[in-house]
């Protein structure tokens, strides 16, 4: 008996004599040699907005300048420095989130660094901007968005005790209500990963990203989206 190391399942080592009877019992075996690179490759997507420097930013904006002069020029260091750029970057990464498209991350940021430099408020911008990108590996095979939803006055107690700065935006939670935020979760989401779904939550952008945070260490499993990223036509 061992623990799979990528979503922390229960798992059993067999032998190779032994898999045909398991995958004919409706088993999924994965070699280990699969499981190495599998496990590699996750740690470096949840590591990588660590490494991401400051040098490593000036890079990106180097090149992007290259075909986006304007867009560049307006962004750093007139609104922004190099280092709440490197914020934002590193916020999306730490969820997984491809920052390719750094075109349209950072003309969403553009649009709203006049009015806050908060990283965290603008990475919220910076995610519906590329809402599609970033709900697209939580949708089932109808294109539908299987996901756990918050009660409205759960929601609205928790806007409550958003505490925004300058440089970030704290999420204070009642004690009661983030034990049952707890046993609700802990509830829902062992099912979703038992079907090899990745588990997401929704909710209002306002609260997203202090509940993640909030829920990062006990659950880093779950992936929390707000409404305001989903594409239309999208069913939850």
């Amino acid at each position: 008996q061992t623990t799979e190391p990528v979503f922390g399942l229960p798992a059993t080592w067999i032998t190779e004599v032994e898999r045909k009877n398991a995958e004919m019992a409706g088993y999924t075996v994965v070699d280990p040699a699969s499981v190495l690179v599998t496990h590699f490759s996750e740690t470096i997507k949840r590591h990588c907005h660590q490494i991401l420097s400051r040098q490593d930013v000036q890079v990106l904006l180097d090149n992007l300048k290259e075909n986006n002069p304007a867009l560049v020029n307006e962004l750093v260091p007139t609104l922004l420095s190099v280092g709440q750029v490197q914020r934002v970057l590193q916020n999306l990464l730490s969820e997984g989130v491809s920052i390719r498209n750094l075109v349209s991350v950072l003309e969403r940021v553009a649009d709203y660094a006049a009015t806050t430099k908060n990283p965290d408020e603008l990475s919220e911008q910076a995610r519906k901007a590329i809402g599609a990108q970033v709900v697209k590996p939580y949708l089932d095979d109808n294109n539908n968005l299987p996901a756990i939803t918050l009660d409205p006055w759960l929601e609205e107690e928790m806007v409550k005790g958003i505490r925004p700065s300058q440089n970030e935006t704290v999420l204070l939670i009642d004690p009661k209500i983030a034990e049952h935020l707890s046993h609700h979760l802990h509830k829902n989401i062992q099912p979703m990963i038992a079907e090899g779904r990745t588990p997401a939550v929704i909710c209002s952008s306002m609260i997203r990203a202090g509940l993640r945070r909030f829920f990062a260490s006990k659950f880093p499993e779950l992936a929390f989206l707000s409404y305001e990223e989903l594409p239309p036509k999208i069913e939850i």
